[in-house]
């Protein structure tokens, strides 16, 4: 009973130190830079996917998911919401990096 004893002990305290010497490798890593220049994102109001708020900021389960996207790229994210044709514009012109709400046609797929 003893050597099982000391066998998890062991066990125990190898494991301790290999996960923080994980955690200090990660803390020692640099942290890198936000990008300085955002993705740029236009949309047309689509509850609950995008929508801008009461106090003017982008909301919704597409904007999320773009904010978590570009996070893990070390990428900001600026979002404007505009009627769709003009959202194409902006894109088509080089304004707005992205819009969302976008199906495959043979007019939008020129300049895709």
């Amino acid at each position: 009973m003893t050597r099982f004893k000391s066998i998890l002990i062991t066990s125990f305290m190898i494991t301790l130190f290999g996960l923080s010497m994980s955690s200090t490798a990660r803390t020692l890593q640099p942290e890198r830079d936000i990008h300085p220049i955002p993705i740029t994102v236009c949309f047309e109001r689509w509850r609950p996917f995008s929508f801008i708020d009461q106090n003017g900021v982008a909301r919704g389960m597409e904007v999320d998911l773009l904010k978590a996207a570009a996070k893990s790229i070390n990428r900001s994210v600026e979002f404007t919401e505009l009627p769709f044709k003009r959202c194409i514009a902006n894109v088509k012109f080089g304004s707005t990096d992205f819009s969302l709400h976008v199906d495959k046609t043979d007019g939008l797929e020129t300049f895709s």
